[in-house]
């Protein structure tokens, strides 16, 4: 005999507990928790899947004018250009990057020769027409005639000139046209915070809600004459230590149909027991099986029980 706890049937089962009439608290407060118990167990899964998710990773690209693609971190922020950088072992319009050995030279440069301090610098350094010596990241001193190196900030607010590759310049609107985003083959995995919050949530309540049950049948079990079932499981578990107790070990290995033709052949029926071994019930070919506990009046199916029952399963 197969028994789902946590299946819509038993849904079905718990459910209709709540409406019975001359119920208890204690008896409600069970029926309901074994609802929301199964409803949870029912939605958790799903409830997993919605709440994780992944997306692909993609980088940025840049299409240039002869076809090749170029990611975007190859790609250089221009914060100075160096227009006659030839003079000083550089390429024309040299693109100068801040914080790089070359900027460092750059300011050192400025400084000796700009009456107003680098830091303060925003706009195009003038040419002078005076010599000037400008030292190179590596140390070496490149004596210069007039007029002094010609170097231009980039002033991002009023320039389109944002980035340079490989010397060359790239606007925005460039940019802009030509950029793409290229999907890669690895992904990226995480959670939905609010799903993941309410699922941490319901599953602390619902957690304290079966603490409570587990409470109530241990405090339940000690009382004298006790026939108090808790659950279908609790219920199938004491169907089958019946069974096995009146016709023998040999039920192990029987089928449904086994089971049930072997206590059908049984005048008597199958006693369920207690602990103390008091006749509650006897199990035909179909029976009743108290799920949850307090004080209601005896089923007339199949039963003489004189004990507490609120609701019956049928087991078959």
């Amino acid at each position: 005999m197969e028994y789902n706890t946590t299946g819509f049937s038993s849904l079905a089962t718990y459910a209709r507990d709540i409406h019975w009439k001359r119920r208890s608290a204690r008896q409600f407060f069970s029926a309901v928790t074994l609802t929301l118990a199964t409803v949870y167990a029912l939605i958790a899964p799903t409830w997993i899947s919605a709440m994780t998710g992944y997306q692909a990773t993609a980088i940025p690209l840049i299409m240039l004018q002869n076809g090749i693609y170029v990611s975007f971190s190859d790609i250089a922020n221009c914060d100075w250009v160096v227009q006659d950088g030839d003079r000083v072992g550089l390429d024309q319009n040299t693109c100068v990057q801040h914080g790089t050995n070359l900027a460092t030279s750059l300011q050192n440069y400025l400084q000796n020769y700009v009456d107003y301090n680098y830091e303060q610098w925003t706009a195009n350094a003038e040419a002078a027409n005076i010599s000037s010596t400008f030292t190179s990241p590596n140390g070496q001193e490149h004596n210069l005639a007039a007029p002094l190196l010609n170097i231009t900030r980039n002033s991002f607010e009023n320039s389109d000139n944002a980035v340079f590759y490989q010397g060359r310049s790239l606007t925005n609107s460039f940019l802009m046209e030509h950029g793409m985003c290229a999907p890669q083959e690895t992904y990226r995995w995480g959670f939905s915070l609010i799903l993941l919050f309410l699922f941490l949530t319901t599953t602390f309540f619902t957690s304290l809600l079966l603490y409570g049950i587990w409470l109530h049948s241990y405090w339940r079990k000690t009382e004298v004459d006790n026939d108090c079932v808790v659950g279908s499981l609790r219920a199938a578990v004491t169907v089958a230590s019946s069974i096995r107790g009146e016709l023998g070990s040999q039920t192990e290995g029987m089928s449904n149909r086994e089971l049930r033709k072997a206590t059908s052949a049984r005048q008597a029926g199958v006693r369920l027991r207690s602990k103390g071994d008091i006749k509650l019930l006897r199990l035909n070919s179909e029976a009743v099986v108290p799920t949850t506990c307090g004080s209601r009046p005896t089923s007339s199916r199949n039963s003489s029980s004189h004990g507490r029952s609120v609701s019956e399963k049928t087991v078959p």
